[in-house]
Formats: C-alpha cells, structure tokens, sequence
C-alpha cells in the first residue's frame, strides 16, 4: 500500500475547529477537495486538529501529541505514512514545542521539554512521521497584542466569568444583553463581523421545537452547541496562559516558550529538524488605517488609550472599529524588529518596520526561521485562514443545526484579500506538505 500524507490544522489562539457559528479554517476544505481532484492526488488526507482555546503552549502542544498519537495508535496515519504539520499564529509555536518534547535531544537544555510519561506509542515513532511544517502568520518572537492583553488580565478575568455564568442562567439573556449593550451602542461605524460572529454562536444554541427528526436533530445539536460554548468560555476562564506564552517581554514566572527562546536554543530547533524535516513560512501584512504609521512604545495604559483617540483613521481606506483598535495595538509596545528582518516585498528586499502587522501579531516576528525566504500575504490575521469574506453555509447539515454563515470577515482591514489569493496561498500550503 502506497504511503500517505496526513496535513494536520493545528489552530492558534481560540484553538477550535467548530465552535458554533465560527469555524477556524474556514473554507480550507473547499480548496482542498478541488486541488486533490487537480493534482490527480488521493494519497494525502486532512485533520483539524480541535486545540485548547487559551492554555499556554506546554498544555497545548501535549494535547497535540495526544491527537497524534491517537491516531496513529488507530493505525489512520499507518506505518510508512508521513504528517505535515499546518500551524497558524499560536499553533505554529504548538508544533514547535511539540517537537521539542518529542526529541530526547532537548533533555540537555534544563526545563524546556515536557516529555510523555505512558505512552500508546513512542515519542520517535511520530517525530519520525514529521516531514514538513508550515508557519501561517505565527509570532515566533512573540506579539505586541499580548503584551496589550496582560494590560487588562483582571477586567478580561471578570469578563468571562460573568459571561459563563449568565450563560447557564440563560442563554436568551446574553444574547439580548449583547445585542442591546455592544451591538446598538458602541460607536462602530457599522458593526464588525466579528460582533456578528458571536451573536450567530448564541444564536445557535437557542434552536429548538418541532416534532418532525429535523427538528429534534436541530435542537439536539443546539444543546450540543451549548455544551461546547459553555466549555469553552470555562476553559479560557481557568486558562488563559497562552497570553504569558505570546508576550514579546517574559512575564514574571512564566515557563520558557518556544516565542522567547535564546538563538542558540533556536540554532539547536534547526539543526534537529535537518535534514528531514523541511518548512515554509507565510508571513500577513496589513495597511495601516491611519493616516501616518503608529509608533512603537512601551505600553502604559494611562498613555495608550489618549494616544489611540488621536490616531486619524485614514479616509482612503475602508477598515472597521475593531481593526483599528488592535492593529494599533499591535503596533505599539516592546516589540523591536531586528536589522535581518527583512522580507521580499514587490520584488524588492527591505526592512521590516517593528510597527508593522497583520492585525494581531507583528510581521517581523513571523519571519523566523525562514527569514527572507517567507513568503509575504498581503492580509490580514484572519484572511488568511478564510475569513476575508462574509459567506453563507454551504452545506446542509450545517443548515439544519442553524448554521447562518460559514465565514466572516473577522478583522475587517480592507486589504483586498480575496478568492483567488487564498486559493494561491492554501494550494502553495497543500503542494509543499505533499512534495
């Protein structure tokens, strides 16, 4: 029997497949399907792997190590098959630390691996599975954004805790709570996404009444839409690590992470992984909305939030609230870009601009380990992943559970990104993990 390709989606940050209305990669399956038929290829195969939404890397990359192990275990990736692992933004630095706690090799640097202690299989017979990886827009450095989230650790803490319990009590109230305090009064200009997003995942899980099995499969999937949206919201309640793991400066306390690692730790990821295991990097940039580039400084919230007000959004370019906000917070804070940070752009070879982002994560930061040789997007963080256009559901059972849209334009940046650019950069992902 001929060897396969497992291409395994390893999620970032929020770390889901499905989580009611939003799908993380969205539309990848579309292209997939119609790139295999192309190819004439059938000895490749596709998992999304449903990650941790918050956890910090360490947790994150162990239950990664689970969903592989699981399966080879079931013999689905058999004998002689190979995996490619797909990382977009945190899960890039899942991989990383994944491979990390696979490889014995690490045991020479104190407290950076976490091997496994019983195992259904051994660490070498999935490390040697791994022939490629692809890093979609990960900050390996770390992000300003995280650094801006720590800011408001408590307010973010408070948040979901009230929202999980007032989603217990009842789910009509947080949807009426949330359409009439976010969606009618916050200064918008036209409501994101995003904010649409959310009310279609509430939405979802109110489905319910009938007699006929389409309707009691639609509110036996609204209760499971329930059940999935209340773990998830307990999970980022209890863990919300993944910030201290993503922020540029280390946190007090904070366990060593792939995103701060030393060169000489990173010169020791690199030679592990030759000669076998090659990558490929995508890098996101987007167009400041604001007429002039943001600064890069450190944050202080008393500073920060005038600072913001000032900036002039630009006139020429359509963007919505929510980008404005976090691609300025993206741009300014610790985050220092290093003179070998430079990417191929139009044809030409130039420095990347520490300010410079896609919306969440800072576009030199992404830039490792492929350097100028990483491949530029001109998107946004969630364009390239399949939410650069609002779409309907596309198939039927997505209908029945109550499924309005299968994607949304989540940032709003106005970049441009369309069809036929996410199919170049999904196909260019499926060719290198199959070559």
């Amino acid at each position: 029997m001929s060897s396969r390709t497992h291409v395994v989606l390893v999620p970032g940050f929020g770390g889901f497949d499905a989580l009611g209305q939003i799908f993380y990669y969205a539309n990848v399956t579309t292209v997939y399907d119609a790139w295999k038929e192309k190819a004439g290829s059938s000895l490749a195969s596709l998992h999304y792997f449903e990650n941790l939404p918050t956890a910090g890397v360490r947790t994150r990359a162990i239950a990664l190590r689970a969903f592989l192990e699981e399966r080879v275990y079931r013999d689905v990736i058999r004998k002689g098959d190979r995996i490619a692992l797909v990382g977009h933004s945190t899960g890039g630095l899942d991989i990383r630390q994944l491979l990390v706690n696979l490889d014995p090799r690490f045991d020479a640097v104190p407290n950076v691996r976490d091997p496994a202690k019983k195992v259904l299989v051994e660490d070498h017979d999935i490390l040697n599975k791994v022939e490629r990886i692809v890093f979609l827009s990960v900050p390996q450095k770390g992000t300003n954004s995280a650094d801006f989230t720590r800011q408001f650790r408590t307010l973010l803490d408070w948040f979901f805790r009230t929202v999980e319990a007032e989603l217990v009590v009842s789910r009509a109230s947080v949807l009426e709570v949330f359409e009439k305090f976010v969606l009618k009064h916050l200064p918008l200009y036209g409501a994101p996404q995003v904010f649409d997003a959310v009310r279609d995942t509430i939405l979802e899980t109110l489905n319910g009444g009938g007699s006929t099995a389409d309707d009691r499969y639609r509110a036996a999937a609204s209760r499971a839409a329930f059940g999935e949206l209340l773990g998830w919201l307990v999970n980022v309640k209890d863990d919300f690590f993944a910030i201290d793991d993503l922020s540029y400066e280390e946190p007090s306390g904070a366990l060593p992470t792939p995103a701060r690692y030393p060169s000489s730790l990173r010169e020791m990821e690199r030679e592990a992984w030759e000669p076998r295991i090659l990558t490929r990097s995508f890098a996101t940039m987007a167009r400041p909305p604001y007429e002039g580039p943001p600064r890069t400084k450190p944050y202080d919230p008393l500073w920060l939030l005038p600072w913001l007000a000032n900036l002039k959004p630009s006139p020429a370019r359509k963007t919505d609230a929510v980008f404005r906000l976090v691609y300025a917070a993206t741009a300014a804070g610790p985050f220092e870009a290093s003179p070998e940070d430079r990417i191929r752009d139009s044809g030409r070879l130039r420095q990347v601009e520490s300010w410079e982002n896609d919306g969440i994560v800072n576009t030199a930061s992404m830039l490792w380990p492929d350097g100028e040789a990483t491949t530029l997007v001109p998107a946004d963080h969630g364009d390239i992943i399949g939410h650069y256009i609002l779409s309907k559901a596309i198939k039927t059972s997505e209908v029945l559970t109550g499924r309005i849209n299968h994607s949304y334009d989540i940032l709003g940046s106005g970049m441009g990104f369309d069809e036929h650019d996410f199919k170049k950069v999904w196909e260019g992902v499926f060719e290198f993990c199959t070559s």
